[in-house]
């Protein structure tokens, strides 16, 4: 069953899960770094599971730490102007089994290759993220900026209080950007923490650089993303 996850409804186990998004423009994965080393690489007892409205939950178990994602549809609501084709929220929360775990939550889209993109930098207040479009279709991805990761370090939600960041500058320095994606580092876990971590990513057909529909999604909190499902 889940370990650090908790659902309202009944959910059921399936034989595996990925832990990728398919989007008209390629794949975004979700992977992390623990301790050095990417999860995806490291020996864990694995378990999947499928949610009541569609969405997986993939849970990995190892001596040092336990690890669950869980990707799913978000709850949306837009203004009547904006519109878009599809999104999904993604999920991390680890539990430390040990004192001084580092771990990084790595989210990347890898391109299709037979299509061209562009794309940068598209952060807002509380929001880190990159858009992309290759003038078909436009994608949106996002995650907390740092400011808000050390305020809810200070005030215990679900992250540890470990960032060596005190003023605002070196807070917006925290989460770091890819080529074509984003890492959020959390330096530190003691034993017995929680540490939760989110993406959105949304897109929509390409209509023009002045069309936020995609950026307006992606700036949400997961509770909006875990909500769908039930799960707390």
């Amino acid at each position: 069953m889940m370990k650090v996850f908790k659902a309202e409804n009944p959910i059921k186990n399936v034989s595996n899960a990925a832990s990728y998004v398919d989007t008209p423009l390629g794949k975004i994965t979700f992977d992390m770094i623990i301790n050095q080393v990417f999860l995806s690489t490291i020996t864990t007892k694995d378990c999947f599971f499928e949610l009541i409205n569609g969405g997986k939950l993939l849970s990995y178990e190892h001596r040092d730490f336990i690890a669950e994602l869980v990707i799913c549809k978000p709850v949306i609501r837009l203004p009547e102007h904006m519109n878009i084709d599809g999104a999904f929220g993604a999920v991390w929360r680890v539990k430390s089994i040990l004192d001084n775990l580092s771990c990084e939550f790595h989210t990347v889209l890898n391109p299709k290759q037979s299509i061209d993109i562009e794309g940068g930098v598209d952060s807002g207040e509380g929001l880190e993220g990159i858009t992309w479009n290759n003038k078909e279709c436009q994608l949106s991805l996002g995650t907390q900026d740092g400011v808000t990761l050390v305020h809810r370090s200070k005030i215990n939600d679900m992250m540890p209080n470990y960032f060596d960041a005190e003023d605002e500058i070196s807070q917006h320095n925290i989460v770091k950007y890819l080529k074509n994606g984003v890492i959020v580092p959390i330096p530190k876990m003691m034993k017995d923490e929680l540490c939760q971590i989110h993406f959105v990513i949304a897109w929509t057909k390409y209509k023009d650089e002045e069309d936020c529909s995609t950026w307006f999604v992606v700036d949400m909190d997961s509770k909006k993303i875990l909500v769908n499902e039930g799960l707390y």
